[in-house]
């Protein structure tokens, strides 16, 4: 299994520790920009392939200006990238897949509104 599979799993074991989710401006990037552990800058995006790609960032920008870059990823050029069509393997997709499902929820707060929900149904 590859370290960045690996360490996907341990996102997606600790979902408390994705945080600041937020989606692109452009309105042609289907992509999430989140932290982990209030300090690591990642985004996820679904391609119309059915791949999932992930970026590192290890620059200053904060989180906000990234989401906002729009022409400005041209020439940008700070960031590690991977992608389920590279790494290749069944594992990585459902990994991917999983933890592109978890920022999205995160974005939404899902964990509160279902908590809501249950609380609200007398069983």
């Amino acid at each position: 299994m590859s370290k960045i599979v690996q360490a996907v799993n341990a996102m997606i074991a600790k979902p408390d520790a994705i945080t600041d989710v937020i989606p692109a401006s452009a309105a042609d990037r289907d992509e999430l920009f989140f932290l982990y552990d209030r300090k690591y800058k990642w985004s996820i995006m679904k391609t119309p392939a059915d791949d999932y790609l992930l970026y590192y960032y290890p620059g200053d920008q904060s989180i906000e200006v990234l989401a906002a870059m729009d022409e400005e990823w041209n020439t940008f050029n700070q960031y590690v990238h991977y992608s389920t069509k590279d790494l290749g393997t069944k594992e990585a997709r459902q990994t991917f897949a999983e933890l592109f499902g978890i920022v999205k929820e995160r974005r939404y707060d899902m964990d509160k509104v279902l908590d809501k929900i249950i609380r609200d149904v007398p069983f």
